[in-house]
């Protein structure tokens, strides 16, 4: 067996083994917090994974048993409409993904959701999410860091000011002049940035 032959197989082990060890440290971390746990022994953030599964769903669903698709199908987008509460009233409220790349915490529960969004800053989008979400620029549902903050603090005050009854003169979206000329300087900025950001990603 020549060198070529052997690198042939070697290389498919290697991926295998180093995958193999991925999950096993993310599922021992994942034990430690104590959650409901469905295994994936591959990373849902791949890319054939991302752009397959959702067109192939229905065919993956016929060919794989029906347990082995319930598990399946939570690392495919848009899951969450097709199951609704079935899967939380089956696993539980709060449950984590243990895949081969990113363990994945997935909750309906509000206390948790209202923790993950004052702590915005230690849960951050994952680059493929970054990728597909972000592809027109960057925006309050794709940034990290400080830039969700200034993203966050244009949204919320903008949403205070149609919410908020306050007093004097309003136009027909419920801002005040003054008010409504500073949110267009600043929804101005960010379309610019994202043009640019579309741009560069053209040339």
């Amino acid at each position: 067996m020549g060198p070529l032959s052997i690198g042939l197989v070697l290389l498919p082990l290697l991926w295998f083994a180093s995958h193999l060890w991925s999950l096993y440290h993310n599922y021992k971390a994942a034990r430690a917090t104590g959650l409901s746990l469905v295994v994936l022994p591959f990373d849902p953030e791949n890319f054939f994974h991302v752009v397959f599964s959702v067109p192939l769903r229905p065919l993956i669903k016929r060919l794989l048993p029906a347990s082995v698709f319930a598990a399946v199908n939570l690392s495919m987008f848009g899951w969450e409409f097709y199951d609704e509460t079935a899967v939380h009233d089956r696993i539980g409220l709060i449950f984590m993904l243990v895949t081969t790349g990113l363990n994945l915490l997935v909750t309906a529960d509000p206390a948790v959701a209202q923790t993950v969004l004052t702590k915005r800053k230690e849960f951050i989008q994952s680059l493929i999410s970054n990728k597909v979400l972000g592809f027109l620029g960057a925006n309050i549902l794709t940034v990290n860091g400080d830039s969700w903050s200034r993203q966050r603090r244009i949204v919320a005050s903008a949403a205070q000011e149609i919410e908020g009854e306050g007093h004097g003169r309003r136009d027909a979206a419920g801002l005040r002049p003054e008010r409504r000329r500073e949110r267009m300087g600043a929804l101005q900025d960010s379309q610019e940035d994202g043009l640019k950001t579309f741009h560069n990603k053209l040339v």
